[in-house]
C-alpha cells in the first residue's frame, strides 16, 4: 500500500512551490512520484489555487481518526457521470473507473479481452455460445502460464 506523505514533505512541497520549483523536482526532492505532488497540490489547493500545507496536513489527520471513512469522487466523462470509491477500514480497498476508450487505463481486461478473442470472434452473440464452452475457455485461460 501507499505510504502517505507526511508533515515535513508537505511543508517542502509548500516552501518549494513558493521558490516556483516544478512538481517534478519537488517530487524528486522528497522521493515521490511526480503524480503524487500533482494530486496532493489539487486535492488541498485554496480557493486562489494556491497550496495551503497546513489544511493539507489536518485533512489527513481527520482522515486518520475517522476508520471507515468512505468517500466518493463524482467524474464526468464520456458524457456519463461516473462514481470513483475509496472505501477505509480494516482493508482499505480502492476502486477506480477507467475514463471511456481509454484502454491503457484498464490493462488486465484489455489482454483478457484479446485472449478471449482467441476462442470468441469480436461481436459474437454470447447467447449463442455454450456455457460448456464458455467453461473450457475459462479453464484453459486460468491453467495457461
Amino acid at each position: 500500500m501507499a505510504k502517505q506523505l507526511n508533515s515535513e514533505q508537505r511543508y517542502v512541497i509548500y516552501l518549494d512551490l513558493q521558490s516556483k520549483l516544478t512538481k517534478k523536482s519537488i517530487a524528486q526532492k522528497i522521493g515521490v512520484h511526480p503524480s503524487t505532488i500533482t494530486r496532493e497540490v489539487r486535492r488541498n489547493a485554496n480557493r486562489d489555487n494556491q497550496y495551503v500545507f497546513c489544511v493539507a496536513q489536518e485533512k489527513c489527520q481527520k482522515r486518520k481518526h475517522n476508520p471507515y471513512l468512505i468517500t466518493a469522487r463524482m467524474t464526468f466523462c464520456g458524457g456519463v457521470i461516473t462514481k470513483g470509491l475509496h472505501i477505509k477500514g480494516k482493508d482499505d480497498v480502492i476502486v477506480y473507473f477507467a475514463d471511456a476508450y481509454s484502454s491503457w487505463q484498464k490493462g488486465c481486461v484489455e489482454n483478457t479481452n484479446k485472449l478471449i478473442r482467441r476462442y470468441i470472434p469480436k461481436h459474437t452473440n454470447f447467447n449463442l455460445v455454450s456455457p460448456q464452452k464458455i467453461m473450457n475457455i475459462q479453464k484453459k485461460l486460468n491453467n495457461s502460464p
